[in-house]
């Protein structure tokens, strides 16, 4: 949405900050045997900010919510001009989940008022004045079935319940206790699906408004939250940067359907295929990668809110491995705040960078007026933001650094057990990421690495990428055994010519 806000001013605070980044994508859905693809991706909104819960006013209009001024207005997008706009400017409160109301213009949508009532809304396609649809009851999400008539998900003490809601007569009647947030129209049907969450389990339910009748459909991955119906019979699934297919046909398959190569998409949180079945609108959490780079680039030029806006509320501040600096934004923000106020004449270059899922370790470059500073830092980031940073800092390195890590490395592809342990020191400790100890000392290092040797005779550990700061060597592994090969990165510590410690992050 950069340029087609672009005449927008946006303003981050800290009430923002708890929501992730989130954008908003397009895709042309091309059919082929012996499946589909999702290809041309548009951007329909990628702003700093909450930019979520798309739905399909027709075949050529995209209707979804979008952070402006302290709240969440909705958006329109033109596929055909690729254009956006805004629909609503609503001071007192946000919207969340905008729909098209049957056999009308209007759009229906959630708002959470600052006054903390939370009610469902009907808006004026004209004027965009709103009218309460539903009293005294704090709305979740909504499915229109008819005019009249819709289905909703209700916040109660412990969770959701499932209503039949009927306008004109103001009945409102509980069809089911414990539901998910996904409430759909089911194609070519006069069901409503939905998500049931009895005994901790989601399940992939439908609804017969005039029947009454509820049928369960299908088990949802453990992960999953969000659905969206493909067809009479055929549900998309987010998984990450993949779409499973479940078939709701006698064998209950699920599928790999399509995994995007597209950076932007990250991990999927909520879908919508168009009427005409030619368009898919996906949200994707942002891209790890994209938001550590947008932390540098803000940093660099010191714009403090964007800087904040790409760190959790509860964010951790580390020196390697667990000195903890502080935690919380709030102190972040007075620290660097004051270090930008004083004008330093700061950058950070990225020189070098390893990648394990939602893991970032940077090589850095710091450059603070005359003098030039070397470390490594690790991001950690969950649900759109960073949620702990670990500086490794630089300190006399010894010349032997990277040998002694090298020649272990040619001690563990020979699988010589002797040799390899000589480059350990006798209290060596191996730990999981963060702080996880799994050996403690050389003869237990022996004993568990002389029985992998021992099975795996093909095993091979190659590098294919190393930040060295100081006496810390950082590298990512690539091993096989056999036909199995996964990766892995290990944070190397030398002391006196031995390895004293070393953290996997796997």
């Amino acid at each position: 949405m950069k340029k087609l806000f672009s005449f927008l001013a946006l303003v981050v605070v800290t009430s923002l900050y708890a929501q992730p980044n989130t954008n908003v994508y397009l895709f042309d859905i091309i059919y082929h045997y012996p499946g589909v693809s999702f290809e041309n991706m548009q951007v329909v909104s990628d702003q700093i900010g909450y930019d979520n819960q798309p739905s399909f006013f027709d075949n050529n209009t995209i209707l979804f919510v979008s952070t402006r001024n302290e709240q969440t207005d909705i958006a329109k997008y033109d596929i055909d001009s690729k254009t956006a706009s805004w629909l609503t400017n609503t001071p007192f409160g946000s919207e969340y989940s905008p729909l098209r109301v049957p056999n009308s213009e209007d759009v229906s949508a959630i708002r959470l008022d600052k006054s903390g009532l939370q009610r469902l809304y009907r808006y004026d396609h004209k004027t965009w004045q709103s009218e309460l649809l539903i009293e005294n009851l704090k709305v979740g999400y909504h499915v229109w079935d008819t005019e009249d008539q819709l289905v909703t998900s209700v916040l109660v003490k412990d969770g959701m319940n499932l209503m039949l809601n009927y306008l004109p007569e103001k009945k409102h009647n509980t069809i089911f206790t414990g539901v998910g947030r996904s409430l759909h129209k089911i194609p070519n049907s006069k069901k409503i699906g939905f998500i049931n969450t009895i005994n901790g389990a989601s399940t992939i339910s439908s609804y017969h408004p005039i029947t009454g009748q509820i049928t369960n459909l299908f088990r949802m991955p453990s992960k999953a939250q969000d659905i969206s119906w493909f067809e009479k019979t055929t549900i998309l699934i987010p998984n990450g940067k993949q779409i499973m297919l479940a078939s709701l046909g006698k064998d209950k398959s699920l599928n790999l359907l399509h995994e995007f190569k597209e950076k932007e998409i990250y991990n999927i949180s909520r879908m919508a295929v168009s009427p005409d079945g030619r368009h898919l609108v996906v949200v994707s959490e942002e891209n790890p990668e994209m938001i550590v780079n947008r932390q540098v680039e803000t940093f660099n030029s010191k714009d403090l809110n964007g800087f904040l806006s790409c760190f959790s509320d509860s964010v951790m501040v580390n020196n390697y491995p667990n000195k903890t600096l502080y935690a919380g934004r709030s102190k972040m923000k007075e620290n660097y705040g004051q270090h930008m106020s004083e004008n330093f004449n700061t950058k950070v270059e990225v020189v070098k960078r390893i990648v394990k899922g939602n893991i970032l370790i940077d090589e850095e470059i710091v450059k603070e007026n005359n003098d030039t500073f070397h470390q490594a830092a690790i991001y950690e980031v969950e649900n759109g933001q960073i949620t702990s940073m670990s500086f490794i800092h630089e300190n006399t390195p010894q010349i032997s650094t990277e040998d002694v890590v090298a020649k272990q490395l040619e001690a563990y592809n020979a699988r010589n057990i002797d040799q390899f342990v000589t480059f350990f020191a006798d209290d060596i400790e191996i730990l999981n990421y963060p702080g996880r100890l799994t050996i403690k000392g050389k003869e237990a290092l022996r004993n568990t690495y002389k029985g992998l040797f021992t099975r795996a005779t093909d095993l091979n550990c190659i590098i294919k990428n190393r930040i060295v700061v100081g006496n810390k060597v950082i590298d990512e592994e690539v091993v096989s055994v056999g036909n199995t090969t996964f990766t892995a990165v290990a944070v190397y510590e030398i002391e006196n010519d031995l390895i004293k410690k070393v953290t996997f992050i796997r």
